[in-house]
């Protein structure tokens, strides 16, 4: 694949065809879409002017289109001014109203700018799942859709139930050493489940594992029987050859140490004596390692010869090498267990929501696709196409093959359409949700050439702009790249980028602090992955309270060109890690040098928090007020953080007991009367717990867990029938989370302290 790139020019990127933007982090690509949504207003590129409803705009999330809609409307109210001269315009508005020399044709643009920042509430701005359940039910009958439809916003359940079918009928069946190799790959439904997920957001015709499309299994059992007939066929001849010629086999390796033709590091006397007896076991029916039978296999025992010897040679240690191969093969039988699993589990999950009248996300994307290439989809795309002559799908990087063929059904074909790509394959990361950089660069190759790139950064100093360029050009001159999809113009090149962004430089007692520092160990020092990580969270950790003690003395921050030192803050710094375990190793360290800090990638369920199952035993003594045992574990939880004194008093002071009492019999009085969250809130006060948790390690985020949960609870409350149908839902819960149970779902995410 080749493509030719060139900066943008916002002011004459061509408004019709497939167009790619690749927008690097920083470069303004929320501003460029807004100015190319003034250029779609105003009409400039296109045959007429477009209304904000004729725009079609897809983003990713509710927050993200709130936020670009916000931007966009604020950045048509700024053009009207400009264009009516009441402020002197920016660069780009500069050109644009140069294109406009006549005062009657300015005028006419203000007014159009000022009409389409009013009508912005009406703007066709959406998520893409949002766009897909719009379509779908105002062209009801072109798409097959019902008018009015429930929405399901987390099928977990319905997914592991379907997941679990999947499992009796055609996993427990298996016979041992199938269901053995099954076991290598997915121990439980729910590894399997988690597994399949992401594979259901594609389209069925389009199923793909790594890349490639999934083939069809007819027969799970044969899947699994097939490779593991194959390596008994090549154990059993190993085997054979091996006791056979035993005698001859040890007498060959015995000479070849001896006589030093193999290498005395690779293949040590005694360590051969030992190998000798284990493999003697082995051809005799015992069970032997890859490990040590690699060591014997034919191409291993001639890679380790020394120079002009040779290495022994005989049928059997072929045979080693054959039966490893066998071996090997058996993973590979592991995309065609996905390729029998997905698609069943995907019929019967569409199944179950069908009978049961249920629609989710992906299951919008889905049959909007399944509409547009039914026999009512010309049509169907006809229409969409007319109602959005034009669309710009934001963070185009994270979409996946099936949103793909939806836009590209739309939009490929039509010249007097516009489909305008924005995004970053350098930022893809949601390959768990089903995102796809394979459909990124099929869809950069049926763009119109060329590809068009954002090449000023307006957001990082010049000098960490300089240290990122350095290291990515370096990457790029290796034959896959530095994103391993090809180097140049092949596949994913990397562009480097201008700096116009922070002026002000970080210093460090008057000298600027390098853009970019690297930690080593000493030389010869070796560790382990997990010493490794303690060592670089301690050492990130104590930079960071280094350069935060200098702040407090003014002595580290930003300086800016006039001399002024703005103060590093906290807040001002970010620490990337790639895992939750090293998220969690470097939290445990910030908090060691007695650093606060907050984790964004938390995808953990409020319900699996250790509040969660308190705030359960709350409910409950709530609801049964004349239960001692359940007054008594209430008092317990920790967050509740009674002493042992306080605990001991309700066995030897009777009126401290009945006071317990009576307390929780107003929270149930409350919680009849209000509602739970005025309960939630009563008892948070009565035991005046925001306070003691927050003057604790750790409170800050136990206050905001009891927080969420107690609006979580209030929200249910309102679809459940009195307060055991709201304590039992909550025990589900948290069951589930406590067992991880399928995905979290977006609203139970746990939420930032700060």
């Amino acid at each position: 694949m080749s493509a030719v790139t060139a900066p943008l020019d916002p002011l004459r990127l061509p408004l019709r065809g497939v167009r790619l933007i690749e927008a690097s982090a920083g470069t303004g690509k929320t501003w460029t879409i807004a100015a190319l949504y003034l250029r779609l207003v105003l009409g400039h590129g296109t045959d007429v002017p477009l209304l904000p409803a004729q725009i079609l705009v897809l983003t990713f999330t509710k927050a993200a289109t709130a936020e670009l809609r916000d931007r966009i409307r604020a950045r048509l109210s700024e053009a009207a001014g400009m264009f009516r001269g009441q402020q002197a315009p920016d660069p780009f508005l500069a050109m644009l109203i140069g294109e406009y020399p006549d005062e009657d044709a300015r005028a006419a643009a203000a007014r159009r700018l000022e009409l389409a920042a009013q009508w912005m509430d009406e703007a066709a701005v959406h998520t893409i799942h949002g766009w897909a359940q719009r379509m779908l039910a105002q062209h009801a009958f072109d798409s097959g859709h019902p008018f009015v439809q429930d929405i399901e916003t987390d099928d977990s359940e319905l997914l592991a139930e379907a997941v679990r079918d999947y499992w009796r009928l055609h996993c427990l069946p298996l016979e041992r050493d199938a269901a053995a190799l099954l076991a290598r790959w997915w121990q439980e439904p729910l590894a399997l489940q988690l597994t399949v997920r992401p594979l259901l957001r594609q389209p069925a015709d389009y199923l793909r594992l790594h890349g490639q499309p999934l083939p069809e299994v007819p027969d799970l059992r044969a899947v699994l029987e097939a490779p593991l007939d194959r390596r008994d066929a090549a154990e059993a001849r190993a085997r054979r050859l091996w006791l056979t010629a035993l005698p001859t086999l040890e007498s060959m390796l015995d000479e070849a140490v001896r006589g030093k033709a193999l290498n005395a590091r690779s293949y040590p006397a005694e360590r051969v004596a030992l190998d000798l007896a284990a493999l003697r076991h082995w051809a005799e029916g015992g069970d032997a390692e890859d490990k040590l039978l690699s060591r014997y296999a034919q191409a291993n025992l001639e890679s380790a010869v020394n120079k002009n010897r040779t290495a022994p040679a005989h049928d059997a240690f072929a045979a080693i090498g054959e039966l490893l191969e066998a071996r090997a093969d058996l993973d590979r039988a592991r995309p065609l267990v996905l390729a029998h699993a997905t698609p069943w589990i995907a019929a019967r999950l569409e199944l179950v929501k069908r009978q049961r009248a249920l629609l989710g996300f992906d299951d919008m994307l889905r049959r909007l696709d399944d509409a547009l290439h039914g026999p009512a989809g010309p049509r169907l795309a006809d229409t969409i196409a007319t109602q959005y002559p034009v669309a710009l799908i934001d963070e185009f990087q994270d979409t996946d093959p099936l949103q793909w063929r939806i836009f590209h059904r739309l939009y490929a074909t039509r010249a007097d359409n516009g489909l305008l790509l924005i995004g970053d394959p350098k930022q893809a990361i949601y390959a768990f949700r089903g995102a796809d950089i394979h459909t990124y660069l099929q869809a950069r190759a049926v763009a119109a050439s060329p590809v068009w790139t954002l090449d000023t950064n307006h957001r990082s100093t010049a000098a960490l702009v300089r240290a990122v360029n350095r290291i990515f050009e370096h990457g790029d001159r290796h034959a896959a790249g530095a994103f391993a999809f090809g180097a140049g113009d092949r596949g994913l090149p990397f562009h480097p980028v201008g700096a116009r962004g922070r002026a002000a430089e970080l210093v460090l007692d008057g000298a600027p602090l390098p853009a970019l520092q690297l930690a080593v160990l000493d030389e010869g020092q070796c560790v382990g992955s997990t010493a490794y990580r303690q060592r670089m969270a301690e050492q990130a950790a104590a930079w960071l309270t280094g350069l935060l003690e200098a702040a407090r003395e003014a002595r580290c921050g930003f300086a800016s060109a006039d001399g002024m030192l703005v103060p590093l803050a906290p807040g001002d710094v970010a620490i990337l890690v790639r895992s939750g375990r090293e998220a969690a190793t470097m939290r445990a360290a910030l908090r060691q040098a007695g650093l606060r800090s907050v984790y964004l990638s938390d995808r953990d369920s409020v319900f699996g928090s250790p509040e969660a199952a308190d705030l359960l035993l709350w409910l409950r003594a709530c609801a049964e007020p004349g239960s001692d045992r359940a007054m008594r574990a209430a008092l317990a939880t920790p967050s509740l953080d009674r002493g042992y004194d306080e605990l001991d008093r309700l066995n030897t002071d009777e009126r401290w007991w009945e006071a317990c009492g009576e307390r929780f019999r107003r929270f149930h009085d409350t919680w009849q009367r209000h509602g739970v969250l005025a309960m939630l809130h009563d008892l948070l006060h009565a035991f005046d717990l925001p306070s003691r948790l927050l003057a604790r390690d750790g409170g800050e985020r136990a206050l905001t867990n009891l927080l969420h949960l107690a609006e979580l609870l209030q929200q249910a409350a309102a679809s459940l029938d009195g307060e055991y149908a709201l304590i039992r839902h909550l025990a589900e819960l948290v069951a589930d989370a406590t067992a991880g149970q399928g995905d979290t779902a977006e609203e139970q995410i746990v939420r930032l302290e700060s």
